[in-house]
Parts: C-alpha cells; structure tokens; sequence
C-alpha cells in the first residue's frame, strides 16, 4: 500500500499525472501498476547483484540479459507518461512564443518547470 501511494505520489509530482494505483485494491492483482512495481522491484534487485558481482557481472549472464525483461515492463509503463508530459511541455513553450506571455495555468508537475 505504501508503495502504490509513493508511485501515485512521485508521478504526480514528477509528470503532472497520477497513475491511480491505489485504485488497484488490497489482493495482488494483474493492475498495470503492479505489473510495473514487481517489475522495477526485480530490476532493482538484479542491478543489486550485479553490483555485488563487479565486473564479472557480464560473465552470469553471458546467454542471457536477466534485467532486460523487466526494464521492458518499466519502460512500457513510464514511457507514454513521459511522452504525454514532454508533449504538454512542447505546447506550452509554442503558445509561449507565438503570444509572448508565460503560462501560468496548464502544466503542473517537476518535468514542465524545468527549462528547455
């Protein structure tokens, strides 16, 4: 529970956009954002143990990448959150320009504030 309120939390913060894993119940569920936290937990604990294993790292998984998969779900999760959020920073620097004055409406989240 505490971890589906800190991805709701740090989306909305981050991108402007709640994911609304909280709406997914108390059972383990095959809601996205599951999908995404077991995924990113098990990422991170293969990049955990490929720091342990140093360098040789690459020698464990010579036939096989095992983070791969996972950072696949994660991307499949995070990139169209990204996409939207870039998008919605494009429109808001053109309407910028083409009026001349700063937007102080529309955009809401740590990725629109940033410059550039």
């Amino acid at each position: 529970m505490v971890g589906r309120f800190t991805l709701d939390s740090a989306t909305e913060f981050l991108f402007g956009k709640n994911v609304d894993s909280l709406s997914a119940g108390l059972e383990h569920t095959n809601h996205v954002s599951n999908v995404f936290v077991d995924a990113f937990s098990e990422a991170q604990s293969q990049a955990m143990l490929r720091s342990t294993l140093g360098t040789v790292w690459r020698l464990a998984e010579f036939l096989s990448d095992r983070i791969q998969k996972d950072m696949g779900v994660c991307h499949g999760f995070i990139d169209p959150i990204l996409k939207v959020a870039f998008e919605m920073k494009r429109l808001i620097k053109e309407s910028e320009q083409s009026t001349g004055q700063v937007c102080t409406e529309g955009g809401k989240g740590f990725l629109l504030q940033l410059p550039g």
